[in-house]
C-alpha cells in the first residue's frame, strides 16, 4: 500500500472531520454529506489501509483530542466489520496495534472519554476474539490484560489507578454485551448462543479469575472511591450468571460491607440489590437474606443520611430496602402453598422490612418536596407487592363475587398485621395532604397537579383502598375519625382541598364496593348512612370550606362531588321522606356566587360542566313556579355575546371562502362552548317538569329568535354576525337536546316510547313550539346558505328536530333539503357530513307507515348531488394527472434525463382528490348500507329513484377503479356488501325484505332483475381474470375480493333459488343465464361450466369460497 493512498485517505477523514464537529458550520447538508462519508468509509476502504490511517490520525496531534477519540471509534468499529468480513489478518494487526497503544505510559495523561474509548475497543477485540467460537484468537484475552496493564503492580502501590480502571470498565462493558443482552428479544437464536458460548468459556477460563481480583481490589485499595465503586459495579453486573459461590461466601461479603459507608455506598447498595436478586430456592434465600443482616447497617445508614441530609444515599438505600422487600415477596408468591415458608418470610418481613420501608414512606425534605416524593416512590414496588400478598391472605372486603374477593383466603388477621396497617393509614393521611409547591392555589399549574396526583397521589390512594379490602375496619376507623372533624378548625386551604379530596375517596370505596357489603344493602348500611350525613355537612356548610371564590380546586372538587356522588347524598331516611328541599338546595349551592355566576372564568365554566353533568344524572323534578326562578336567576348568563372589541377580526366582512377561518374563530370560543351546557341544562329541566307550561319555552327562546332576526337582517355580513348566528343556531339545539332527554329519561327516540299515556309526537302544544323552531331555523338557513358555518349549525338544529318532531318535520324536510341541493360550494367533508345527516331521517323514520312520501322524495336528488361531487373530483384528477403527465414529458434533454418534475402542488392535488373521491365514495355506500340495515332499501325500487337505482348499479359494478383492487380493501368490501345486499332486497326485481314495512308500496322494476344478473356476472369473472385489475388472490386485499365475488355468486343463486321455490318455477334464471349464455359468450369448455354450476348448486359457502379460489388459480 503506498503512502500516497493514506496520506490521500486521511486528508478526506480529516476533512470530514472537520465539517462535521465544528460548530461554526451551519450547511446541515455538507455537514450529513461528512458524517456519511466518515460511516461508508469504513465499510467500502480496506481494511489494512484503513488501519494505518487511523493509526496515523491517532499520533497526528498529541493535543486534538477529536482526532484521538475518532480514531479509536474507527479502530473499534474496525474490529467488528473484519469480524464480519472474516478478515483475521486485519484483527490480529488490530489486536497488536492496541496493545501498543494501551501499554503507552502517555495513556495516563489522557482524559476521561478518551480512556473510556479504549474501553470499548478492547471489548470489541474480546468479542471478536474470545472463545473457541472465534476461533480463539485470543483465549487469553483476560490474563494478558492483566499483565499489559500491570495490575498487581497497581495494587501493590496504589498508583497507576487509570489502567485498573480502564481494564474494569472492559470488563462492565462485556457484560453489557454479552450479559445484559441475553434478555433482549430482539436478538436472533444465533446471536443468543454465541454470547451464552462465550459466556460458558469465560465461566471455565476467566470468572475466577476475576472474582479473586474483585476481592483483591477490595481488600488493598482504600484509598480510590471510583475504583471501589466500579469493581462493586462488576460483581452486581456479572452475580446473575456466575457460579454464586464465588461471590456469595463470607470473605467476599465481608469485602463488600466493608464498602457500605458513605463515599460509596451507592454503589454497595446496586451491588447488594444485585446479589440478593439471584435466582436460589426459597430456603437458600432467606438464609442469604438473614445472613447479611442488613437491618442495623441499614438504620444506622438511614439516620446518619437523613441528618446530612443526603439525597443521594437515601435514594439508594430506599432501592435498596425495596428490592430486598421484593424478594421477600418473589418467595411469599411463590411458595403461596408452603405454609411454612410463607409464616417465615412473612415474619421476616415485619421483622426487617416493614419498619424501614415506612421510614423512606413518611420521609420529607421541608426544602425540596421532589426529592421527598422521589425516595417515597422509591418502597411503591414493594408496598404493591405486599399489599397483594395481604389481600390474597386475609382480605375481607371487595366487592362480593369479584377475583379479589374470591381469591383471598380469608385468614383470621393477628394484631401484628392491623397495627402495620394502621400505621400506614396515618402516615398516608399525612403524605396525601398537596406539599407546600402548592401553597399559592392561584399560580398552580394545573398540568403540574394533574401530575402528581396520577404520579403519587392516586398510587396512594390505591394502597388506602388495598388496606380497605384486607380489613374494611381498620379503613373505616382511620377515615371517618378524620372526615368527622370540624370544617372549621383549619383555615389553611390545602388540609381543606384534603378533605374532599378524602370524602371523594370514602365515596369512591363505597360507590365501588370496597368494603364488602352485600349488593342489595348497598346503600341501607351503616357506612352508607355515615357517607350520607357527611355528603350532607359539607353541602349545609359549605362557607366552612369555600372561604375564597377564586378557589379553583376546593370549588371544583366540591361540585364534582355533590355531581358524582348525589344518589348517596340524595338516600332518604324513610321511605315516606322527600329529597326534593334537598335537591333545591344543590341548585341553590350551584346558582350561587361562588357557582356558576363566579367572577373567575375558569371557575364559571367548570362548575357550568359540572352543573349539567348533576342535573343530566340527578334529574331534579322541578314545578313550574321554580323552574321559572332558576331560569330568571340565568337569564343574564344565556345571553350570547359576542365581543368585537376584543377581536377586531370579528368586524371583517365575511367571504364565503373564509369558511376555515371562520370555523377556527368559532371552536375557539371557550365561554359560548360551555355556555351550550347552560342551554342544555335549562333544557333538561324544562322536560322534567311534570306541570311544564311550553310558554317558558318561548321566554328563554325569544331572546335568541330577536338576535336571529338582526342578524338576518344586517345587509353586511361580518365575521362577528355569522359567528353569533352560528351560536344562536347551537344555543337552540343543545336547548333542544336538553328538553328531549329531560322528557325521556333513557334517551330513546320519540316514536319507542310513550310519555304519560300518549305519544310525545301527538302532543300538538310541542309540536306546534318546535315547528316554530324549524321555521326560524329555515328562515335563517335561506339567508345564511352560503356559509358553511351556518350550514353545520342547521343540521346540528334539524338533528334534534327530528328526534322530537319525527314526521311532524315532513313539511319543514323538502324545503330544508331543496337549499342545500342548491348550494354549489360544498367541500367534500361537507357533502359526507351532509350524508350523514340525512341518513338520520332514514334511520328515525324507517318504521314509521307515513314517512313513506317523505323519504322517498329524497334520494334521487340526494344522489344526484353526491354524483356530481364525485364527478367533480374526477375531474380534478384527470386534471392533475393531465398536467403531471405534461410535465414528465417535457422538454427531456439529450441524455434522456427530465428537465422538469412535477411540483409538490401538483402533486398533492391529484393525491388530495383522489383521497377525497374515495372518501365520499364511503360515505355513500355506508350511507347505501343505512337503508338496508334500517329495512328501507325498497325506496330505492319506487318509480321516482328507479333511475337512480341503475345508476348506483353501475357505480358499483361498471366503475371499480383498477387500483382499488389490490389496494383499498375497505372500499371494495363496502361494494360487494352493498351489491349482496341489493341482490338479497330486490334480486329478483322486486323489494323482498319481509321487515320493510314499505314493500307493498313499490312495484316490481321491470328489467332490473337480467340487468343485476348480467352486471353482477360480469363483475364476478372480469375482476379475477381481466390483467388490468392484477387481482392477487394469494395477498389479504386481493384475497378478500375474490371471496367477496364468491359470496356474490352463492348469493345470487341462493336468492333466485328460493324464489323460485316459493313460486313453484322449475327454471333458475341465474343459473340459465350462467349455463345458455354467459359461459359460451367467455367460451367456457362445457365440462368446467357443468362442474361449475354443480359446485354453485351443491356446496355450502365456505366450501364454494374454497371451490371459486381454486377455479381462479386454475383458469388464470
Amino acid at each position: 500500500m503506498s503512502n500516497n493512498n493514506v496520506q490521500l485517505l486521511q486528508q478526506q477523514i480529516l476533512q470530514a472531520i472537520s465539517i462535521a464537529e465544528n460548530p461554526m458550520n451551519t450547511d446541515l447538508v455538507l455537514k450529513k454529506q461528512a458524517v456519511n462519508f466518515l460511516s461508508s468509509v469504513k465499510k467500502d476502504t480496506d481494511p489494512s489501509l484503513l488501519l494505518q490511517v487511523y493509526l496515523s490520525i491517532y499520533k497526528l496531534d498529541e493535543t486534538n483530542n477529536i482526532y484521538k477519540f475518532l480514531s479509536i471509534q474507527g479502530l473499534s468499529d474496525l474490529i467488528i466489520i473484519s469480524k464480519e468480513k472474516n478478515d483475521l489478518q486485519s484483527l490480529s494487526i488490530l489486536k497488536n496495534e492496541s496493545i501498543t497503544l494501551i501499554a503507552d505510559p502517555s495513556l495516563a495523561n489522557e482524559p476521561e472519554f478518551i480512556l473510556n474509548k479504549f474501553s470499548e475497543l478492547l471489548a470489541n477485540l474480546f468479542y471478536t476474539m474470545y472463545s473457541a467460537k472465534n476461533n480463539d484468537l485470543w483465549d487469553s484475552f483476560f490474563k494478558d490484560l492483566i499483565t499489559i496493564f500491570n495490575i498487581d503492580s497497581v495494587l501493590m502501590n496504589k498508583n497507576g489507578f487509570y489502567r485498573l480502571s480502564i481494564f474494569l470498565k472492559v470488563t462492565l462493558q462485556i457484560n453489557t454485551m454479552i450479559g445484559e443482552q441475553m434478555y433482549n428479544n430482539n436478538e436472533s437464536k444465533q446471536i443468543q448462543d454465541f454470547h451464552n458460548n462465550l459466556k460458558d468459556s469465560m465461566r471455565v477460563n476467566d470468572v475466577e479469575l476475576l472474582t479473586n481480583l474483585w476481592s483483591q481490589i477490595l481488600a488493598k485499595v482504600d484509598n480510590n472511591d471510583e475504583i471501589i465503586k466500579l469493581t462493586l459495579s462488576n460483581i452486581g453486573s456479572y452475580i446473575s450468571w456466575i457460579g454464586i459461590n464465588l461471590i456469595i461466601n463470607e470473605t467476599c461479603l465481608q469485602l463488600i460491607f466493608n464498602n457500605f459507608k458513605s463515599d460509596t455506598v451507592v454503589a454497595c447498595c446496586g451491588c447488594i440489590s444485585e446479589i440478593i436478586s439471584k435466582k436460589m430456592p426459597a430456603e437458600n434465600k432467606v438464609s442469604l437474606l438473614e445472613m447479611l443482616k442488613l437491618t442495623e447497617k441499614l438504620n444506622n445508614l438511614i439516620q446518619v443520611a437523613i441528618t446530612e441530609e443526603n439525597t443521594e444515599i437515601l435514594l439508594s438505600l430506599a432501592n435498596l430496602i425495596n428490592a430486598i422487600g421484593l424478594e421477600y415477596c418473589i418467595m411469599l408468591e411463590n411458595n403461596s402453598t408452603n405454609v411454612n415458608i410463607v409464616s417465615q418470610v412473612d415474619n421476616l418481613i415485619i421483622k426487617n422490612v416493614i419498619s424501614i420501608i415506612l421510614i423512606f414512606l413518611k420521609l420529607e425534605f421541608k426544602d425540596d418536596n421532589a426529592v421527598s416524593l422521589e425516595i417515597n416512590m422509591k418502597v411503591f414496588t414493594f408496598l404493591s407487592n405486599y399489599f397483594s400478598f395481604l389481600k390474597k391472605s386475609f382480605a375481607i372486603g371487595g366487592k362480593p363475587g369479584s377475583p379479589v374477593n374470591l381469591q383471598s383466603k380469608k385468614l383470621p388477621i393477628d394484631e401484628q398485621h392491623l397495627n402495620i396497617m394502621r400505621e400506614i393509614m396515618n402516615i398516608l393521611q399525612f403524605k396525601m395532604v398537596l406539599n407546600d409547591d402548592f401553597e399559592d392555589y392561584s399560580t398552580i399549574d394545573l398540568q403540574d397537579l394533574h401530575e402528581y396526583n396520577d404520579s403519587y397521589r392516586e398510587k396512594l390512594k390505591n394502597f388506602q383502598d388495598s388496606i380497605c379490602i384486607i380489613n374494611p375496619q381498620v379503613y373505616l376507623q382511620q377515615m371517618v375519625t378524620y372526615l368527622q372533624v370540624d370544617l372549621r378548625m383549619d383555615e389553611n386551604w390545602r388540609f381543606k382541598e384534603f378533605y374532599l379530596y378524602q370524602l371523594n375517596n370514602f365515596a369512591e370505596s363505597v360507590r365501588n364496593n370496597l368494603i364488602g357489603v352485600v349488593k342489595n344493602e348497598l346503600f341501607t348500611n351503616e357506612t352508607t348512612k355515615i357517607l350520607n350525613k357527611l355528603l350532607k355537612n359539607i353541602l349545609v356548610n359549605n362557607k366552612s370550606l369555600i372561604t375564597d371564590n377564586n378557589n379553583f380546586l376546593i370549588i371544583t372538587s366540591f361540585f364534582e362531588i355533590i355531581g358524582r356522588h348525589q344518589n348517596f347524598l340524595l338516600i332518604k331516611e324513610t321511605p315516606t321522606e322527600s329529597s326534593d328541599e334537598l335537591i333545591l338546595l344543590i341548585l341553590n349551592n350551584f346558582l350561587s356566587d361562588f357557582g356558576i355566576f363566579n367572577n373567575n372564568l375558569k371557575i364559571k365554566l367548570t362548575t357550568w360542566s359540572s352543573f349539567n353533568k348533576f342535573v343530566k344524572t340527578c334529574r331534579p323534578k322541578l314545578n313550574m313556579n321554580q323552574l321559572i326562578e332558576i331560569i330568571n336567576k340565568m337569564k343574564d348568563i344565556l345571553s350570547i355575546n359576542i365581543d368585537e372589541v376584543a377581536n377586531p377580526q370579528l368586524t371583517a366582512v365575511v367571504e364565503t371562502t373564509d369558511n376555515y377561518l371562520i370555523k377556527s374563530i368559532s371552536d375557539a370560543d371557550e365561554l359560548f362552548e360551555n355556555q351550550l351546557f347552560l342551554f342544555e341544562s335549562i333544557g333538561f329541566l324544562m322536560g322534567s317538569c311534570s306541570d311544564l307550561n311550553y310558554d317558558i319555552l318561548d321566554y328563554v327562546l325569544s331572546p335568541i329568535f330577536r338576535q336571529l332576526e338582526f342578524t338576518i337582517s344586517t345587509e353586511v355580513k361580518t365575521f362577528g354576525c355569522l359567528i353569533k348566528t352560528h351560536h344562536m343556531l347551537f344555543a337552540i339545539g343543545n336547548l333542544i337536546r336538553g328538553i328531549h332527554s329531560g322528557i325521556l329519561p333513557d334517551n330513546s327516540y320519540l316514536h319507542n316510547l310513550e310519555f304519560n299515556g300518549e305519544k310525545i309526537v301527538t302532543n300538538s302544544v310541542l309540536i306546534e313550539v318546535f315547528s316554530n323552531i324549524a321555521e326560524v331555523v329555515l328562515v335563517t338557513l335561506q339567508f345564511f346558505s352560503k356559509y358553511q358555518l351556518i350550514r353545520e349549525s342547521v343540521r346540528f338544529v334539524f338533528a334534534r328536530l327530528l328526534i322530537l318532531l319525527n314526521v311532524n318535520l315532513g313539511t319543514y324536510v323538502d324545503r330544508l333539503l331543496n337549499i342545500f341541493y342548491s348550494i354549489d360550494n360544498m367541500d367534500n367533508k361537507e357533502v359526507i357530513e351532509f350524508l350523514t345527516f340525512v341518513g338520520q331521517f332514514f334511520y328515525i323514520l324507517s318504521n314509521r307507515p307515513e314517512s313513506f312520501d317523505i323519504l322517498n322524495k329524497i334520494l334521487t336528488p340526494l344522489f344526484q348531488k353526491v354524483f356530481e361531487k364525485l364527478e367533480e373530483l374526477d375531474k380534478e384528477v384527470s386534471l392533475s394527472t393531465s398536467e403531471i403527465e405534461k410535465t414528465d414529458i417535457n422538454d427531456e434533454n439529450k441524455s434522456g434525463s427530465l428537465s422538469k418534475t412535477p411540483s409538490p402542488e401538483l402533486m398533492n392535488s391529484r393525491t388530495d382528490s383522489y383521497r377525497d373521491k374515495l372518501a365520499l365514495k364511503k360515505a355513500l355506500y355506508s350511507f347505501i348500507q343505512g337503508l338496508t340495515t334500517n329495512h328501507i332499501a325498497s325506496l330505492l325500487t319506487s318509480n321516482e329513484n328507479s333511475n337512480t337505482l341503475s345508476i348506483l348499479i353501475n357505480d358499483l359494478i361498471d366503475n371499480i377503479d383498477c387500483n382499488m383492487v389490490n389496494s383499498e380493501p375497505v372500499l371494495m368490501r363496502m361494494q360487494m356488501n352493498v351489491l349482496i345486499n341489493f341482490i338479497k332486497n330486490f334480486g329478483m326485481g322486486q323489494a323482498s325484505d319481509p321487515q320493510d314495512i314499505h314493500v307493498n308500496r313499490v312495484t316490481k322494476l321491470e328489467g332490473l332483475h337480467e340487468f343485476l344478473i348480467s352486471k353482477s356476472v360480469s363483475l364476478c369473472f372480469e375482476v379475477p381474470f381481466k390483467p388490468e385489475y392484477e387481482l392477487n388472490i394469494t395477498k389479504g386485499p386481493g384475497r378478500n375480493v375474490a371471496i367477496d365475488l364468491s359470496r356474490v355468486l352463492k348469493v345470487f343463486y341462493v336468492t333466485n333459488d328460493a324464489y323460485c321455490k316459493k313460486n313453484g318455477i322449475l327454471n333458475n334464471d341465474f343459473i340459465s343465464f350462467l349455463n345458455e349464455s354467459y359461459f359460451p359468450s367467455i367460451q367456457i369448455p362445457q365440462n368446467i361450466s357443468n362442474d361449475f354450476i354443480s359446485n354453485l348448486i351443491n356446496l355450502n359457502d365456505k366450501q364454494f369460497e374454497k371451490y371459486w379460489m381454486d377455479f381462479i388459480g386454475k383458469m388464470k
